[in-house]
Formats: structure tokens, C-alpha cells, sequence
């Protein structure tokens, strides 16, 4: 049991480092609503790399589906075979980032619960940094080259990434930042 009365599930401890819990397993991966948000977020980036490998009636399906999402501008996507993926450069970071930290979540989970309290500006510096790369190609101060725009998305994306797997493990709030009972702050709490 932990501070609150929790029970906590630690199968595997590697590490103990400033009273945080690095862990091989979280019980996350027991909650189906965790494998449905890594399930979906592994799924969009394999969808979007096949416009290429596919024949042409489920190519435009496919780039139908990501067309709300990226403006899809061939000259600012990656290329397999000739064709363009159904996403752009920085899109597909995104994706790629956000599968990879659900998929890790379980692994470093301890070290997301330490960081809780700069949750705002971690995504606000995330989201800057890739707003910054995309504003600065659009008024041609500069141009970034295809990895780049794809490392500015999969930061930004793994950050979202950590924050939907919080989130769906319960340790989050629909609130970005750290939670607090306002409740008992005005006086509402029964006791």
C-alpha cells in the first residue's frame, strides 16, 4: 500500500534513485483502455507509410482517412517506390513518437510520475519547438530538412504520447498539470 491506500503493483524493481521506482512492468499493461491507446497509435503510422504498397483504390482510402489531419503535400513527404506516405514529414514523427512512448510507458512510468509537476511547460516547449520549425519554413527565414521536421514532430508527439498513457493509466487528470482536490479547497468535501 502506498501513501494513500493504493495498492501497488511492482513485479520487477531495477532501480531505487531519488524515491522514484524504476520498474521492468507496470500494471498498465493490464488495462485494456492502455492496449486500445497503444493499438491505435501503433496502427497510424503503419497506415500511413502504405499509400506505396497498396493499389491504387485503397491508396486513395488511405490518404482519405489522413486528409483531416495533414495537409498530405507530396513535396513535404517521405517517398517509398515513387509514392508519397499518406502523411508529411512532421506528421508521421508525431505518430511515430506517440506509439513509442505508450509502447514504453509501462517501462518508465516512475520517471513520467516525477515529472508531473512540469507537464505544461514540457508540452508547451514541445509544441514550440516544432511550431517554431514549421512558422519559420512558412515566412522562409529557414527551411528544415525532412528528419528534422520528422525529430520536431516525434518529440512533440512523444510527449503527447507520455501524457495519453498517463492519462489512460489513471494517473492523470483530463487536465494537463498536476491535480488537486479543488473540492476541498471550498469546503464541498463531506468529513
Amino acid at each position: 500500500m502506498n501513501r494513500k491506500g493504493h495498492r501497488e503493483v511492482k513485479l520487477v524493481t531495477l532501480k531505487q534513485r531519488h524515491g522514484v521506482a524504476f520498474t521492468v512492468m507496470h500494471p498498465i499493461i493490464h488495462r485494456p483502455a492502455w492496449v486500445a491507446a497503444f493499438a491505435i497509435a501503433a496502427l497510424l503510422p503503419v497506415l500511413a507509410v502504405l499509400p506505396p504498397f497498396v493499389s491504387d483504390p485503397l491508396r486513395v482510402g488511405i490518404m482519405l482517412v489522413f486528409s483531416p489531419l495533414c495537409h498530405q503535400i507530396p513535396e513535404r513527404s517521405f517517398h517509398l517506390h515513387g509514392a508519397s506516405l499518406a502523411v508529411c514529414h512532421r506528421c508521421l514523427g508525431i505518430y511515430l513518437g506517440m506509439a513509442g512512448a505508450i509502447g514504453v510507458f509501462p517501462l518508465f512510468a516512475g520517471v513520467a510520475r516525477r515529472l508531473v509537476h512540469w507537464d505544461r511547460l514540457i508540452l508547451a516547449g514541445a509544441l514550440g519547438m516544432a511550431g517554431v520549425d514549421w512558422a519559420a519554413g512558412m515566412l522562409d527565414i529557414w527551411h528544415s530538412p525532412p528528419l528534422g521536421q520528422a525529430a520536431t514532430g516525434a518529440v512533440f508527439g512523444a510527449v503527447a504520447g507520455v501524457l495519453i498513457a498517463r492519462a489512460v493509466a489513471g494517473e492523470g487528470k483530463a487536465t494537463i498539470g498536476p491535480s488537486r482536490d479543488v473540492s476541498r479547497e471550498n469546503g464541498l468535501a463531506g468529513g
